[in-house]
């Protein structure tokens, strides 16, 4: 049975759908399952852009209400992710996130605790910039990243169907557009812009200059970088 809890459900009358994820692989939401099926079932097993169920999915890492948005195609997959999945520690905290509920690093690859995972690794190498003027804590509380596409895979899965969980993620983007937060693309600018028209010319969207990387740099986002700054200085 998926698993419950007297959570934050309601963002703005849309339902999170993420209350009833199953506490087992596969890990697929039932509204999404036919979908995903479907999309697996067209692949061979080898195929890197088949989605990986039995790790656990990453539709968004943060607190809802973030004032820094980062934008990416999705969370990727290393066999390391099933090793985390695996962990009580690490599915406690993926849990209280997918629910939005406090954590004292809500952007939790920044959390020391998890300081083991190739996910916070990674995060750290595309993060160093950000990490060498500010603390960990203060930026832990002030980012939340949304994927495209929430279900792990080896590749970015492409063109892929819509499914109905992706209506709450887009929902987080139209608050943090309602709040006026920086948003920086990294890639998939087709998807965003397809999925949400309003996201287009919004004045504090920030396009990398390196489609590839994941880097938050000076050098990916010349202007966005500087804005990035300033809400950390102005929250630290």
């Amino acid at each position: 049975m998926p698993e419950r809890d007297a959570s934050l459900t309601m963002l703005a009358g849309v339902e999170n759908p993420w209350t009833e994820i199953p506490a087992s692989a596969p890990f697929v939401l039932p509204c999404d399952a036919a979908t995903v099926r479907a999309f697996n079932d067209r692949r061979s097993p080898l195929d890197c852009s088949r989605l990986q169920l039995g790790s656990l999915p990453e539709p968004f890492i943060g607190r809802p209400d973030a004032p820094i948005v980062l934008l990416r195609a999705g969370p990727g997959f290393t066999p390391d992710d099933l090793r985390v999945s695996d962990d009580r520690h690490a599915r406690h905290v993926w849990r209280r996130n997918v629910l939005h509920q406090p954590l004292d690093y809500p952007f939790y690859p920044l959390d020391p605790a998890l300081g083991w995972t190739e996910q916070a690794m990674w995060w750290r190498r595309k993060l160093r910039q950000v990490l060498a003027r500010c603390d960990e804590r203060t930026i832990a509380h002030n980012l939340l990243c949304i994927a495209a596409v929430p279900y792990r895979a080896y590749r970015y899965p492409g063109k892929f169907p819509v499914l109905p969980s992706q209506r709450y993620s887009l929902d987080l983007v139209e608050h943090a557009i309602d709040r006026d937060a920086l948003i920086l693309l990294n890639n998939t600018a087709r998807f965003w812009f397809d999925a949400l028209p309003r996201l287009r010319g919004y004045r504090h969207l920030h396009i990398a200059r390196v489609a590839r990387g994941g880097h938050i740099t000076p050098g990916y986002y010349p202007e966005g970088f500087a804005h990035l700054a300033r809400v950390l200085g102005d929250r630290a």
